[in-house]
This record gives C-alpha cells, sequence and structure tokens, in this order.
C-alpha cells in the first residue's frame, strides 16, 4: 500500500501524497497543520516541485501564509471579469449607446484577444501593455482600445480590483487629424443636387432636409437624425436633444438660424408632422444616410468628403466671419474647450489676411504705387479698399451666404 506522505529528502516540507501529488506541508503559530497542493508528479517535475516548495518555505520562515496568498491570488480578478463590469457598470448606463458599442467592440475583438486576457489585473503590467499597443496592426485602433482598457482600470482600481492603473504612461500612436471641409464651390454643387432631390418628394427631400440641416446647424449626424417633433422650439428657434453624448449637468440645444428654420417649415408643410424630424422609409427615424450621401457627392462631384464634415465646415464658416472659439464651442456642443482648438489653425489664418491686408495699405509699396499722394485717401476710394476674401485679390461672396440656401424649393 502506498504510504500517505512520503517526505523529500532534500527539501524540508515537500512531500508525496500517495504517490501522484506533490505537497507542501507547513505550520505557523507552532502547528503543523497546513498544506498546499503543488501539482501531479506527472505533471510536474521533482526539481521544479523542490523550486516552488523552496519558495513557500522561505516565505513560512518569514512569518507570510504561502496558502492564503494563493487563495487570494485565485479570487482576484482578471479580465474577463473586468469586462462585464465595466461595461454595466460604467459604459452603458454613462455613455451614448454608440459608445458604448464601441467599446464593447473594443474589448471583445482586441483587448480580450491580447496575451494578457488571462492574466490576473494584479500581474498585468505596462510592459506586457507597452508591447501589445505597440505591435498593434491598426495604430488607431490601439489608441482607442488603450483609453477604454485604462477608463476600465481606472475603475478596477477603485473596486480593489487593482493596485495601479498600467496603461499612464504608454504613449498614444500619433494619428493624422482630419480637417477637411466643403469649399465654396462644393457647397454649391451640394445645393444644386439637394434641390433635385427636393423635387423628387418622399424620401429624397427628407434626406435633403437632413443634410440642410446638418449645414446650417453644425450638429451631430444622430443629433438631427433622431430628433422628434416635441423637441423642436419653433418659437425659440431651437432643437433640444433628449439625451446627448456630453450631458452632464444641462442639455444640449441646437440652435436654428433663419435658414435652418425655413428647412424645418419645408419638412412640416411636405407632410405632416409625426414622431420623427427625419423619418426614414418606415415610422423609424431615417438610420443609414450613408448610400444617399454617396450617390449625392458621386452627382455633385465631390470626392473624400463625410456627412461628419459638414460639421467641420460649419465650424469653419463660423471661425471665418469673425466668431470666436468659444462661440463656436458652444454651438457645436463641445463640452471642452481642448476640442474646440482643433479649429485654432483658422483663427491663425484669418489673422495673418487681417495683417496682410493692413500691411498692403501701410507698406512701402503701396507708397510707391500712389506716387506720391496721400495714401489716406485710399480709404475713402472704393476701388482702392482691401480684400476680404483671398490672396488674389478677387471679390468673393461673404462665408455667411455660402450656407445661405434659395428660398422656394
Amino acid at each position: 500500500m502506498t504510504k500517505r506522505w512520503e517526505s523529500d529528502a532534500k527539501v524540508s516540507g515537500l512531500n508525496i501524497s500517495r504517490g501522484t501529488t506533490y505537497v507542501f506541508r507547513y505550520g505557523l503559530d507552532g502547528k503543523w497543520d497546513r498544506s498546499i497542493k503543488i501539482g501531479n508528479v506527472d505533471e510536474v517535475s521533482l526539481k521544479k516541485a523542490r523550486i516552488i516548495a523552496t519558495g513557500y518555505r522561505l516565505a513560512v520562515m518569514q512569518g507570510e501564509d504561502p496558502g492564503a496568498q494563493k487563495r487570494e491570488r485565485r479570487a482576484d480578478k482578471t479580465l474577463h471579469d473586468l469586462f462585464p463590469a465595466y461595461m454595466e457598470g460604467w459604459a452603458i448606463p454613462r455613455k451614448s449607446v454608440k459608445s458604448a458599442q464601441n467599446d464593447e467592440i473594443n474589448f471583445r475583438l482586441h483587448i480580450m484577444r491580447a496575451p494578457f486576457a488571462n492574466w490576473r489585473l494584479r500581474d498585468i503590467d505596462q510592459a506586457a501593455l507597452w508591447e501589445w499597443h505597440s505591435s498593434h496592426p491598426r495604430p488607431v485602433t490601439a489608441n482607442r482600445c488603450l483609453e477604454t482598457l485604462s477608463k476600465a482600470f481606472a475603475l478596477a482600481k477603485r473596486w480593489g480590483w487593482a493596485d495601479e492603473n498600467p496603461c499612464h504612461g504608454i504613449e498614444h500612436h500619433p494619428e493624422k487629424s482630419r480637417r477637411r471641409y466643403a469649399s465654396p464651390d462644393e457647397v454649391d454643387r451640394l445645393l444644386a443636387e439637394l434641390r433635385a432631390k427636393k423635387e423628387r418628394g418622399g424620401i429624397h427631400f427628407r434626406f435633403a432636409c437632413l443634410v440642410q440641416l446638418l449645414m446650417l446647424t453644425g450638429a451631430r449626424r444622430s443629433e438631427i437624425m433622431t430628433a422628434r417633433w416635441s423637441e423642436v422650439d419653433l418659437d425659440r428657434g431651437l432643437i433640444t436633444p433628449a439625451k446627448h453624448k456630453t450631458d452632464k449637468t444641462e442639455h444640449r440645444e441646437i440652435v436654428l438660424g433663419s435658414d435652418a428654420m425655413r428647412v424645418i417649415r419645408e419638412l412640416q408643410d411636405h407632410e405632416p408632422p409625426q414622431e420623427w424630424l427625419i423619418r426614414g422609409r418606415g415610422k423609424n427615424h431615417m438610420k443609414q444616410p450613408q448610400k444617399p450621401w454617396a450617390q449625392l457627392k458621386e452627382a455633385a462631384g465631390i470626392r473624400n468628403l463625410w456627412l461628419h464634415d459638414l460639421r467641420h465646415t460649419f465650424a469653419s464658416y463660423l471661425l471665418s466671419s469673425g466668431q470666436t472659439l468659444g462661440v463656436v464651442g458652444e454651438l457645436l456642443g463641445h463640452a471642452s474647450v481642448a476640442t474646440t482648438r482643433r479649429y485654432a489653425h483658422l483663427i491663425d489664418t484669418e489673422r495673418r489676411r487681417a495683417v496682410d491686408q493692413a500691411g498692403a495699405l501701410l507698406s512701402d509699396a503701396r507708397r510707391a504705387q500712389s506716387n506720391g499722394r496721400d495714401t489716406t485717401s485710399l480709404f475713402s476710394d472704393p476701388e482702392h479698399l482691401p480684400s476680404i476674401s483671398s490672396a488674389t485679390g478677387k471679390q468673393e461672396r461673404s462665408p455667411c451666404n455660402v450656407l445661405q440656401f434659395p428660398r422656394g424649393r
């Protein structure tokens, strides 16, 4: 009959239980009553079992309880625990539906497939994250995943699941910010095609109104598509979305100018208002404008312009007309001034243009052209007024007029 315990001759405390399992036996406070399973004999070599047992023995000599530590480690959380907790405790109740969906995709398709997916949260260090982030085949996606994981680790630290946030200190991959604005000529071509769509009526009319409202308000696509008639205040000229992605202390208000108000009234006259401002083919709101937008761009001869770029275009015309970043951020519904700063280069352009116009009147070249005449008289001569358009000196319409749609249709 196999012995219940067979002691190892080299490492005190290491035993083989019934010839099948390595076990380390030890005691604390004078009691020899505790044990830790190391592994099965056919899976763990004697050399490795001795190394593990030696580590346990040193811990006991320092007054620690390796068995309790092992039980704590077994109870530690992993990413498999953090993923649903983050989604249910933070993303779904606190973020917009689209943002929560993006976080779920980042976790499911990328983070949970990382080499450290099965590690304890306390064992995931910055080195492992850095290697995964730097070797990711899609740098921009890696940046978004790192942001999602950083917030998840911050929550894990708050809940006592992790000691620190290993995402801190990892630099993002460089990203090129998109700065695409519709030119006045492109706006003209869009308007011509939108008028043609309105003549077709039905869903084409409603889609044309959607595009016009995006151009005239700078609103996000989802804000107009999911707007209800009950959220439209014609007296005050506002659309107040029921829930906004950055809604923390106050509701977002979309300001409707005179041209935007005209589009709203066109929608009223086109068909009796139902629930949604921009109705789709059924009773729900319009959901997939990508295909008609692609057809509209093709008909207008425009490439590489997104629907969201109409929001950027609106901001660029605001700044070109002299509005401040604060006003632009308020109209666009930015929660942070840093978000609006992406348009700061447009203000710099307008400032430089103004300086160049002043320099054209005050420089030596202007004096030479005057042939000794009093240059102050140039200000009263309409033919010599400084150009307000571009460096070409050609007279162009005011940026504000670009987005004024023709009346009637």
